[in-house]
């Protein structure tokens, strides 16, 4: 198995195929954060050049823009390249938690396009691949599912069906205060954020529709508690930034009044934690490779504890771009990769000093683009930089 990490800064994006490089391609996330959708998109397509056209799978971890924003800008280009008759492309998003799956998926697209002060959301990714014409297939994914691409089996570890309920008092309790504040937002002639929710809740059955699947029972919620640490996602402070480093201006929530801009903030800092959270986390079913999306804290640590982790694979990127510390049942890898850009890496210290993976630990902002090689009887690192 092939895995090429591409260097996009702040964000992610790598690409799975055989080991020929010739096969069909698994691309799995593609946005950098600050520097914005374009940036991350030309990076791709500059590194695939004409195996852009191979890409017959995206998989999405959670919907931050520094995960899934290019995406939506590489969606001409594909079609461009994408041969004649080619099977439709297979979207492979995280589920949202069984009770208010509709609601919740809703509050966060509205709070992204708000947040980002742009009108598009992450609705209009399946859209936007759906108008090229090739053909788009999109599947929400929770722990115990599995899927092919690329020749292989993947296996779901997380985000789980089901959450402690007084997780999903909580979510209720934000979700409401999501809905007034757009409400009073409204009211006083700034209606953005309503009609954001409006749009997310008209379209976001094409993400949370019915997915055909063996009944079972159902497990009981994982025992991990609501997150009180609610990280205040990318933000890292200016002041520390390198004096040439690249900045763009801060969009978040540019347009709103100031006396609705806390209020605004808090809750979508919290909404960020929980998306993180519920991050889709995937592994080869041969153990390979294992991607934690931006899973942290609790839900990170109850996952580890659920038993579906192994102690070891060939390739691992850190959770949440390795700008946390390693909780301690961290698996070990061959290699350990954190996607990080200006910003990040000056976080990463913080994974590679708790992390005991014997060194073993690189980053995409030491180390540019990375391209490994995994055979069954062993590993092959060839880096590019």
């Amino acid at each position: 198995m092939r895995i090429e990490t591409i260097n996009v800064g702040d964000g992610a994006c790598a690409v799975t195929s055989d080991t020929d490089k010739t096969t069909d391609l698994t691309l799995i996330d593609c946005g950098r954060w600050r520097r914005g959708d374009r940036a991350a998109a030309d990076r791709a397509r500059d590194y695939l050049g004409e195996r852009l056209g191979d890409v017959t799978t995206l998989v999405v971890t959670h919907f931050d823009r520094d995960h899934w924003g290019g995406l939506l800008e590489l969606a001409a280009t594909h079609a461009t390249l994408r041969p004649k008759n080619a099977p439709a492309v297979e979207i492979r998003i995280p589920g949202m938690p069984d009770s208010f799956a509709k609601n919740l998926r809703a509050g966060m697209l509205a709070l992204i396009s708000s947040r980002d002060d742009a009108p598009v959301n992450a609705i209009e990714l399946h859209d936007a691949w759906k108008a090229t014409g090739v053909g788009v297939r999109q599947t929400v994914h929770y722990a115990g599912d599995e899927f092919e691409a690329n020749g292989r089996t993947w296996k779901v570890l997380w985000p789980p069906h089901r959450v402690p309920t007084e997780m999903g008092d909580r979510i209720t309790t934000w979700l409401d205060d999501l809905k007034k504040l757009a409400d009073e937002m409204n009211a006083a002639g700034h209606g953005k954020l309503l009609d954001d929710l409006h749009k997310a809740y008209a379209g976001v059955e094409s993400f949370d529709a019915p997915v055909a699947r063996e009944e079972s029972p159902r497990e009981e919620p994982m025992r991990w508690p609501m997150p009180e640490r609610h990280y205040d996602e990318h933000r890292s402070g200016d002041d520390l930034l390198p004096e040439d480093a690249e900045t763009a201006p801060d969009t978040d929530f540019r347009e709103v009044p100031k006396k609705f801009k806390d209020k605004l903030r808090k809750l979508a800092n919290r909404m960020s934690s929980l998306d993180n959270a519920l991050s889709l986390v995937i592994t080869t079913e041969d153990g390979g490779f294992i991607d934690f999306g931006d899973i942290e804290g609790d839900a990170l640590e109850a996952l580890l504890r659920s038993g579906t982790v192994a102690t070891e694979y060939t390739v691992m990127f850190a959770p949440h771009h390795g700008t946390h510390e390693a909780p301690s049942g961290l698996p070990q890898a061959w290699v350990c990769i954190s996607q990080n850009g200006v910003d990040h890496h000056r976080k990463n210290f913080l994974h590679r000093k708790t992390h005991s993976n014997e060194g073993r630990c690189v980053s995409t902002w030491d180390r540019g683009n990375i391209d490994l090689d995994t055979v069954r009887w062993g590993f092959r690192y060839w880096p590019w930089w």
